[in-house]
């Protein structure tokens, strides 16, 4: 029985392409090295192991950071933004993320800022004045547009998931 195997001329730019676009997948490499260990197969379960005492120090520090960093960020637009950040939580304007990242740079890069939106409107309180169809405000405090219908309905949907009211 003859073995039939395509062989790949290298020689056409495009078929170069094809063997490094192969090669980055994996396709045609040889298995790990004998000490690595393939994945368990389905159903199989890792063994866990404790992690030490400087792992788990420095992993609280890097979870401290995280949630640090937001924190400031409010406190901080509650002084600059009070009509906006405050324990109302009215629906925030369309594009609020560009205006604070403009006027926060070098404070405050644009993932804290992102990460500190995202837990703001997801708060109840912000949750039903957009299902109650507020206005939205700017940073001033100054009427934009109020919510769309999609917008209402998803808020209240939300808040009908953690048993709100909307």
């Amino acid at each position: 029985m003859s073995e039939n195997r395509q062989t790949l001329s290298l020689s056409h730019p495009l078929d170069r392409l094809t063997a490094e676009r192969l090669a980055l997948a994996g396709v045609g490499q040889a298995p790990p090295e004998p000490g690595l260990q393939a994945p368990p197969p389905d159903g199989a379960h890792h063994q866990h192991v404790p992690a030490d005492a400087e792992t788990l120090a420095w992993n609280r520090a890097r979870e401290a950071e995280w949630y640090a960093a937001p924190a400031a960020l409010e406190a901080l637009l509650r002084e600059l933004a009070p009509a906006v950040f405050n324990d109302r939580a009215p629906p925030l304007a369309i594009g609020i993320d560009g205006a604070l990242i403009a006027l926060l740079a070098g404070e405050f890069d644009a993932p804290v800022i992102a990460r500190f939106l995202a837990d703001w409107t997801r708060r109840p309180a912000y949750l039903e004045a957009v299902a109650r169809g507020e206005v939205r405000r700017d940073l001033d405090g100054c009427p934009t547009a109020a919510p769309d219908d999609a917008a209402c309905a998803f808020a209240a949907v939300l808040l009908g998931r953690r048993g709100g009211v909307a």
